[in-house]
């Protein structure tokens, strides 16, 4: 049922974010349901994935609103369970998002606690971007783990744990793609496996709870024809470039 619901995505027109209170009180009953089928079984409940880059600009009190109904409603039915909000990209645009989102929950008289438990932020990048990430190229500074914890500080959140659901980096290459204004040039297995180690010492050293990583499977039947960075970021896959060459040294 849409009514009461706005059309969110930038891109695809296709993800309606609540903003009624009919809109509002159709997520309510949603959430209600999908936490009392799972409850005892999901240990935390993220609120939407990346809203920062998925709605406009100005959904700020939109979603601030659906994180409060989705909190107040899970802890009604499962009070174990733990809510976070929804993962924030890499780039000072999504931390500043996120920013003002902190600031509407910290004034909300009905969110002592910010209607939150965790905060999560995802890190893809490529091999030497463990410690920081670039978000739209070399011109824009890196963002690192100190950039999301100054915002919870800021508002109030200093305390709240901070996880990272998201994050790879690649194995093979695709000559014809680009990623943050570099191209995806060939990067061994043994990249991504150095990648996966240190970024997970330089987050948890930094004060991350938990460190993820996105993909085990490849998840695109077509990512052998047309790779791309996402599409070879599985752990279990020996990318190749779109040549099809493939050095043995560099696979070892």
């Amino acid at each position: 049922d849409r009514e009461g619901l706005r059309v969110a995505n930038k891109e695809e027109k296709e993800v309606y974010l609540p903003h009624t209170p009919d809109g509002y009180r159709a997520w309510e009953r949603y959430v209600a349901a999908a936490v009392g089928r799972y409850k005892g079984k999901v240990a935390i409940w993220m609120i939407y994935n990346e809203p920062s880059g998925e709605y406009d600009k100005g959904a700020h009190e939109s979603y601030a609103q659906l994180v409060k109904v989705a909190h107040q409603t899970i802890k009604a039915i499962d009070p174990a369970a733990g809510v976070s909000l929804g993962g924030s990209t890499s780039g000072m645009g999504s931390i500043k998002w996120f920013d003002r989102v902190l600031e509407l929950l910290a004034r909300d008289s009905d969110c002592p606690t910010g209607c939150f438990d965790l905060f999560d932020y995802h890190t893809y990048g490529f091999a030497d971007e463990y410690g920081e990430i670039f978000a739209s190229g070399p011109d824009e500074p890196p963002t690192a783990h100190r950039d999301f914890a100054a915002i919870l500080e800021k508002n109030g959140f200093g305390a709240k744990p901070i996880i990272i659901k998201e994050g790879a980096t690649y194995s093979g290459s695709d000559p014809d793609a680009k990623k943050n204004q570099r191209t995806v040039a060939l990067q061994t297995e043994r990249d991504q496996a150095a990648f996966l180690v240190k970024r997970a010492v330089y987050r948890l050293a930094a004060g991350v709870r938990q460190v993820h990583w996105s993909t085990l499977l490849e998840q695109r039947p077509g990512h052998q024809k047309n790779p791309d960075f996402s599409s070879l970021t599985g752990l279990v896959y020996n990318g190749v470039p779109r040549s099809g060459a493939c050095r043995p040294q560099d696979e070892s």
